[in-house]
């Protein structure tokens, strides 16, 4: 009995050390797609030209399901954990669309500076993601142990 009890709270701090972990990793992740999708819509606005619509449909594939939310409401921004980067998402866009397409590519190069400065702090938290997806286990183990 102690044995299957000792099994259960080390999945269970394992599963919480991950789950964890993926919160951390999320914004990273969000991040990285907010990233590609300026390159792309900077490229979309210097070329080809067409409307803000069919970019995000075009785009939109190959990004995460949240940031896939985002782009579809813009307000959906609980999830991210990051206030700076939640600020850079309300602010580009709901800029977006508004003013001639040169402001727009300044606008752009401007977020991808910020986002830059931002992706530091961001993979400092991965770290810390990925510190307590061991504390997780380890503390799993732990419990294994006192409760043998």
């Amino acid at each position: 009995m102690n044995l299957l009890l000792g099994i259960m709270l080390l999945c269970g701090a394992s599963v919480v050390g991950v789950w964890v972990a993926n919160r951390f990793r999320q914004d990273l992740t969000l991040a990285h797609d907010f990233e590609r999708f300026l390159i792309a819509f900077e490229t979309n606005l210097s070329f080809s030209r067409g409307t803000i619509a069919e970019f995000v449909k075009s785009v939109s594939n190959g990004l995460s399901p949240q940031f896939r939310a985002i782009l579809s409401d813009n307000t959906a921004l609980s999830f991210v954990r990051n206030e700076e980067l939640r600020a850079l998402f309300r602010v580009f866009f709901t800029s977006i669309g508004r003013t001639d397409a040169t402001t727009q590519l300044s606008q752009i190069q401007e977020t991808k500076r910020l986002l830059n400065d931002l992706n530091y702090s961001l993979k400092k938290n991965e770290k810390q993601g990925a510190l307590s997806q061991k504390l997780g286990v380890l503390g799993g183990i732990g419990l294994f142990i006192i409760v043998l």
